[in-house]
């Protein structure tokens, strides 16, 4: 219900909140990669100008366990009487999180909320997060207008671009605010504010999808050229409709004040669309050329020639995101995309030949998706996997137009419990949900498990801001260059080439693993040789015995088992542990072993997933490509999984057999061939870093 003031500016027991002064909280999602929250700084930076008291908590900062005593102290601090937080439909749950621990600290306050998720839904999330006022659209006049109203008591309903409940509970939505004309007469974000030294402090060389960048020391800044985008794909939702651009000498301000100030030497456009007309970007990249910024953003396929690509890779362009979304004429049709498979794989090849990486998904899920389509895009997607193409479901939000036909056709029946689950998956499609739920378990494993390591020529161990980085010097599996990167962090990140700009993998894990004690290489020793003395029922116990005590060449051991016995494991709970998921898990954590990939090739074979079966066949050959097993795995697999010119990435029927596939199934290496030496043949110096 809208606020009253009723006494609310002054003391409650030790706390003091006055209404005109505002805490904004940035409340990142649980485990995702820490961007600057741009939209929230622009709300802030329109406050300030207005003269409004903002106070600025940025929960990306905070651990968990802290966030309730950081939101208290903050608003003790601040003495505010509102507070502002803005996210999508899928942040539902960390915002009402948030507000419930701000309303435990004051009862009184004043809830706003902002960003897609309210704009989509409005009745639903201002009734479920139980807030006073949702800001509808773009929100720099429409919370200056209403913090007035607030402070001063004044009524809200002659505020366009607002939405809340009346006394009876319906929702009551002001007139619609159309967009921010003049781009150019916004406010700079408030970087200060939210603290943007401490976001790039902590930014690390790496390939997220989020943000990219190969820069030894990283300063990565999101910046908005435009606002909204002229098309309308069906998956998308616009809060406001109308496209719009800043002028360049708005742009190159803030660019220029970024470098200034915070050093920056990378920008992430982050609009929907960067240019619609060739023009503009050639007057971009004319501006940036000689300012030593490298910068990504995203542009639609069909705009792109190989002029424009050579001018912006000239400028500064290392990567150009594109909305791939399907290989399947007909799906891109039912997407409302309004581009051919011809522009798809044009803008592919050329952004590829100009030496500009490329960010793109094919997502599946589409009404119009069916077995055909999915092998469609899936058989294009493996015969080009020298681009790097993530295979993702589609994501479903509320106010986007298949939402909308979800809920009219009855497939989405309770948005309340949706918005609360955090937007899960859903089945548009015509084929079977557990059959549908396997392939996309299945494409989300092969984006962690099929790599293209490089080639580790010499490394060490640096200590960088307290932590270990580790300096190494790799060969490209692409072209061959040799790259030195000084400070890359832990886990097995995805870079980026500085020479060619192709991604690939850098086997972090293997280079720092310890060796096992020798009981435990003697329990996998054991299994194996159970293994190779065809005693398969006997080498499960003892691999398990190994996998529980941390082996993972054991864990390997007991998928092998599990393979050639045909038998499962009694996991508890009525869970079963499969040769093909344990397998998998070996895969995850070892990708770049060949004999790993081999046996999970055998084991997608025997469950019926051909395709997925041919795609980890080709991924030991090319980790190996001298072993005559792996040849012949390879020839064989993909035999069985083409058909017709389409590989049969979903299963053409009943599991086959493995006594009938005849397939070569490599014997497993001995411990230490697995799990403790680089596998790459370059890498012997590396060796030295463990």
């Amino acid at each position: 219900m809208p606020y009253k003031d009723d006494g609310a500016t002054g003391s409650m027991g030790e706390l003091m909140s006055d209404v005109k002064s505002w805490l904004l909280i940035s409340a990142p999602a649980d485990g995702s990669l820490k961007i600057f929250p741009l939209g929230l700084g622009y709300i802030s930076g329109a406050l300030k100008s207005a003269g409004y008291r903002v106070t600025c908590l940025d929960l990306a900062h905070v651990p968990a366990d802290l966030e309730a005593s950081a939101i208290e102290a903050a608003l003790r601090d601040s003495g505010a009487g509102v507070i502002g937080i803005g996210g999508l439909s899928n942040d539902w749950s960390r915002m009402h999180r948030v507000l419930d621990m701000a309303s435990r600290v004051n009862p009184r306050i004043v809830k706003v909320i902002g960003g897609g998720g309210v704009s989509s839904d409005p009745e639903t999330m201002i009734r479920t997060l139980d807030v006073h006022y949702g800001v509808l659209g773009e929100g720099e006049d429409t919370v200056v207008e209403l913090a007035k109203a607030i402070g001063d008591g004044f009524p809200v309903d002659q505020i366009p671009g607002l939405a809340y409940r009346n006394e009876d509970g319906t929702l009551h939505r002001t007139a619609e605010r159309r967009g921010t004309k003049d781009l150019d007469a916004l406010p700079l974000p408030d970087f200060e504010g939210f603290n943007l030294g401490e976001y790039l402090k902590r930014q690390k060389t790496c390939s997220s999808g989020v943000y990219d960048s190969f820069h030894d020391n990283p300063k990565i800044m999101p910046i908005v050229f435009s606002r909204s985008c002229p098309f309308q794909c069906t998956f998308c939702f616009h809060a406001v409709s109308k496209y719009r651009t800043r002028s360049m000498d708005s742009i190159f301000n803030e660019i220029r004040y970024l470098v200034e100030h915070y050093e920056i030497n990378t920008l992430g456009i982050y609009d929907d669309l960067f240019a619609v007309k060739r023009e503009r970007v050639a007057e971009f990249c004319s501006r940036i050329k000689n300012m030593s910024i490298l910068w990504s953003c995203q542009l639609r396929v069909d705009t792109v020639d190989d002029d424009l690509l050579r001018m912006m890779r000239d400028a500064g362009c290392y990567q150009i995101s594109f909305g791939f979304e399907s290989m399947s004429q007909r799906v891109l049709d039912s997407m409302n995309k309004k581009v051919k498979r011809h522009d798809i794989e044009m803008a592919a090849e050329r952004t590829y030949r100009a030496n500009i990486d490329i960010q793109g998904n094919f997502i599946f899920g589409d009404f119009a998706e069916d077995y055909e389509s999915i092998n469609e895009t899936m058989t294009w997607w493996y015969n080009n996997l020298k681009y790097r193409i993530w295979v993702i479901q589609l994501d479903v939000y509320p106010g986007a137009n298949i939402y909308n036909r979800a809920v009219s056709e009855g497939i989405i029946t309770d948005g309340d419990e949706f918005l609360r689950q955090k937007c899960p998956q859903v089945n548009l499609t015509k084929i079977p949900g557990e059959q549908l739920k396997l392939f996309l378990d299945a494409i989300n494993y092969a984006n962690n498990a099929i790599r293209f390591p490089a080639f580790v020529l010499e490394g060490a161990v640096v200590p960088v801001d307290g932590e270990h980085r580790l300096s190494v010097l790799v060969e490209c599996p692409h072209c061959g260059g040799h790259i030195r990167y000084a400070a890359l962090p832990g886990g097995d990140p995805r870079l980026i080439c500085k020479e060619c700009r192709g991604r690939f993998d850098f086997p972090l894990t293997r280079l720092s693993g310890r060796p096992h004690p020798e009981d435990l290489t003697a329990l996998t020793q054991q299994a194996i040789d159970l293994i190779g003395a065809g005693r398969f029922g006997e080498a499960i116990p003892v691999a398990v015995a190994g996998a529980q005590r941390g082996d993972a060449d054991a864990w390997h051991a007991l998928g092998v088992a599990l393979l050639k016995s045909g038998q499962s494991l009694d996991l508890g709970n009525g869970a079963r542990g499969t040769a093909l998921g344990i397998l998998r898990g070996a895969g995850v954590r070892f990708p770049d072993s060949a004999s790993i990939q081999a046996n999970l090739a055998a084991a997608y074979l025997a469950e019926g997933w051909l395709g997925f079966g041919l795609l980890h066949a080709s991924q030991a050959l090319r980790l190996d490509p001298d072993l005559a097993e792996n040849r012949h795995n390879f020839a064989l697999a993909d035999s069985l999984a083409r058909e017709g010119g389409l590989i049969r990435f979903m299963p053409a029927g009943d599991a086959v057999a493995i006594d009938r596939l005849q397939i070569v199934l490599p014997k497993i290496s001995v411990p230490g061939n697995v799990a403790r030496l680089p596998p790459l043949k370059k890498s012997a110096q590396a060796a030295a870093m463990a």
